[in-house]
């Protein structure tokens, strides 16, 4: 499967509805599985996702959380997401904002401490 760079790079928009909607696209391509999740990976999407899920603006980062639940679920991309900061980013997130983005969080948290015990650790670290 190939991502489109472009789409990647419209995550760093400094337009809350271009954002949403290249979210909104990349979320839908995710869930083809593990070959697609990859390709945002590759794209270079991980770097550029991980740092949305703190945009508190629209729904920048209730879309955010719910792609990175996506993708903490292909065990190929866990390690990327944790060392872009994805644990320290959604704590916080499990006790504000929808129920759906506290879901999509606390799933996401979840797939990253599995089977990692330093992910396991990082997690309970940051009072979750």
């Amino acid at each position: 499967a190939q991502i489109s760079t472009s789409l990647v790079v419209q995550l760093g928009s400094r337009r809350l509805e271009v954002q949403e909607q290249a979210l909104g696209v990349l979320y839908s391509l995710s869930l083809g599985g593990a070959a697609d999740q990859v390709a945002i990976a590759a794209a270079g999407g991980i770097e550029v996702l991980v740092p949305l899920l703190e945009v508190s603006q629209g729904t920048v980062q209730e879309r955010a959380a719910a792609l990175v639940h996506t993708l903490s679920a292909n065990a190929e991309l866990r390690e990327r997401l944790v060392q872009a900061g994805a644990i320290d980013a959604l704590a916080p997130l499990l006790s504000t904002g929808s129920l759906a983005l506290q879901t999509s969080a606390a799933g996401a948290l979840r797939n990253l401490a599995f089977d990692n015990e330093e992910a396991q650790r990082r997690v309970g670290g940051v009072g979750v």
